[in-house]
């Protein structure tokens, strides 16, 4: 594997899970795990459910290895300091030239763009009359599903 795609992935990685990692990092600790998902079910729902699906396979190796926990409690404590991200990344970059079955994991979590697991409301619309509308799908300001009479 070359050392441009292992840096390809550690950045995504890396952009990816930063903005969860002050709350990723304190998964698991009993007391804070409560305030952790309420704090989680604020943000996007589908970017947290992939921030945690990574950093459950991520976090404990992270956790294990003395330089990477520190760089990430490093990058948790001041998370603008471009030092701490380099050095967050350079340990990342270690893990997965060491085990390329969790680069491989964490792409198959990245690229897969299922929202099967993220919870969501179900929405039953039931329309009479011609010509009403029924918002199916938004996406840009543009309707689609709208159902018009054959002329």
């Amino acid at each position: 594997m070359s050392s441009f795609e292992i840096n390809s992935v550690v950045m995504k990685i890396v952009s990816f899970i930063s903005p969860f990692l002050s709350i990723l990092y304190r998964l698991g600790d009993k007391a804070a795990d409560k305030a952790v998902e309420s704090a989680g079910e604020k943000l996007n729902a589908a970017a947290w459910c992939k921030a945690k699906e990574i950093w459950k396979i991520l976090g404990p190796k992270i956790k294990e290895k003395a330089s990477a926990n520190e760089s990430a409690l490093d990058l948790v404590n001041n998370p603008e300091e471009e030092d701490n991200q380099a050095a967050f990344r350079v340990q990342v970059r270690k893990l997965l030239e060491t085990d390329l079955d969790l680069k491989v994991e964490i792409e198959k979590i990245l690229s897969n763009n299922s929202i099967a697991s993220v919870p969501r409301e179900q929405i039953t619309q039931a329309v009479t009359g011609d010509q009403n509308q029924v918002i199916g799908n938004v996406t840009g300001g543009i309707v689609i599903n709208n159902v018009s009479k054959g002329e």
